[in-house]
């Protein structure tokens, strides 16, 4: 009787909280992670998977972005031959954690972070919203090494440690809202 009717409504209790747990870890999740970016093929971030795609619809879009931003060198002509997107779940999930990390630090402290100084350009944001909160901005790499080096940052990301050490700065990974100035670091063949 009435001790099953009282452990009935405990385990209701308990489903109840369980239930009401697991809604708030899924939205934490989809805080933490959201979903990949809006031009992506894949809408589901797989475990570890890497596509590249051919983006014909996007070559005129990162040509005009490239001539928008080419001041540093007297506006040279570009002429983009073709647009690869990579899309790659594990480093898309590794950016989207730091940067929810760097909100959370900046929110713990209740600080807000300090715009850039000097301004970074915004024409990139043409392609996709960027998160002023976290001073997110696309920037542009002059990449030495061909194609196979292009490859494994598809595939690894960047890697300062084997990175050129006869570098203007020293050793690094150099990017530029000026893509003149990536133009003048890259080879040819990585174009």
């Amino acid at each position: 009787g009435k001790e099953q009717q009282e452990a009935q409504k405990l385990a209701r209790k308990r489903l109840a909280a369980e239930q009401r747990s697991l809604r708030l870890r899924e939205q934490k999740l989809k805080t933490e992670l959201p979903g990949p970016p809006s031009y992506w093929q894949s809408r589901m971030l797989k475990a570890s998977s890497i596509a590249l795609y051919a983006s014909r619809h996007a070559k005129a879009a990162i040509e005009e972005i490239l001539q928008r931003t080419s001041k540093c060198c007297g506006r040279p002509q570009f002429q983009v031959l073709s647009v690869e997107r990579v899309e790659n779940s594990v480093l898309w999930k590794s950016y989207c954690r730091k940067r929810q990390e760097m909100k959370e630090r900046f929110s713990s402290s209740g600080s807000t972070m300090i715009p850039l100084a000097p301004h970074v350009r915004s024409e990139h944001g043409d392609i996709e919203p960027l998160d002023k909160s976290t001073n997110e901005v696309f920037l542009i790499h002059g990449l030495r090494g061909g194609r196979a080096v292009a490859q494994t940052i598809c595939t690894q990301g960047f890697d300062e440690r084997v990175s050129n050490l006869e570098g203007l700065y020293g050793a690094g990974i150099y990017t530029t809202d000026e893509s003149c100035k990536a133009l003048q670091y890259a080879q040819p063949d990585a174009l």
